[in-house]
């Protein structure tokens, strides 16, 4: 039985540059829902403001 370390794996690399990728994406995404959500929940705090000025 042939003992190789993983660094030798010629996958390995691959796999690591796909997680890396995956993760940046995912992040980014997280990042994008979050900001959106933010900005909804400004927006209906300045709404109530406004509301309560015209009255």
């Amino acid at each position: 039985m042939p003992h190789s370390s993983s660094k030798e794996h010629p996958g390995r690399n691959s796999i690591v540059q796909l997680t890396s990728s995956v993760t940046i994406t995912t992040g980014a995404s997280i990042f994008k829902s979050v900001e959106t959500s933010i900005v909804t929940i400004v927006t209906i705090q300045v709404r109530r403001v406004w509301i309560r000025k015209e009255r």
